[in-house]
C-alpha cells in the first residue's frame, strides 16, 4: 500500500492548490488557505493561472492578451506568500522547545537542550528518498 500512496502523491499536480489544500487538511490537519487568508489565497490562485498561461499559451491569456503582470514586486509578493505557507507548515509539523540550564553561576556558559517534536511520523523502514 505504501508504494501506491507514494505513486499517487508523486503523480499529483501540486499546483492545483485547492486539491493540495484538501490533502493537507485530510492528512495533516493543516488548512493552507486559512493559514494565509482570502486575499493571499486569491493572489496564489491567480499566480497559478498566470503560470498556466505562461507554460501553455506562451505568456498570453485565453483571450490572446500578453501577460504584463510579472514585475519584480509581483514576483516577490507571490514568493513571500509561498514562504509564509512553508513556514506555517513547518511550525505546525515541528515544535521546538529550548530548555536552558540557568542553575549555573553567571560566569558559566549556558547549556541549551533542544527537544524536537514531530507532528507526523514516517515508518522507520521508509526511506525519505523513495524506494531503494
Amino acid at each position: 500500500m505504501n508504494s501506491k500512496v507514494r505513486a499517487y502523491l508523486r503523480s499529483l499536480m501540486w499546483h492545483n492548490l485547492p486539491k493540495a489544500d484538501v490533502l493537507y487538511k485530510l492528512v495533516l490537519g493543516i488548512n493552507l488557505f486559512a493559514m494565509i487568508g482570502e486575499a493571499k489565497t486569491a493572489l496564489l490562485l491567480k499566480a497559478v493561472e498566470y503560470r498556466h498561461d505562461c507554460v501553455h499559451r506562451n505568456g498570453y491569456d485565453k483571450d490572446g492578451n500578453q501577460l504584463q503582470v510579472f514585475s519584480l514586486e509581483y514576483v516577490a509578493e507571490v514568493g513571500d506568500v509561498v514562504h509564509e505557507i512553508v513556514e506555517g507548515v513547518q511550525k505546525m509539523l515541528f515544535r521546538v522547545d529550548r530548555i536552558e540550564d540557568r542553575t549555573r553561576d553567571a560566569n558559566s556558559p549556558t547549556i541549551s537542550i533542544v527537544r524536537l517534536e514531530v507532528g507526523v511520523s514516517r515508518p522507520s523502514n521508509d526511506s525519505p528518498n523513495g524506494p531503494n
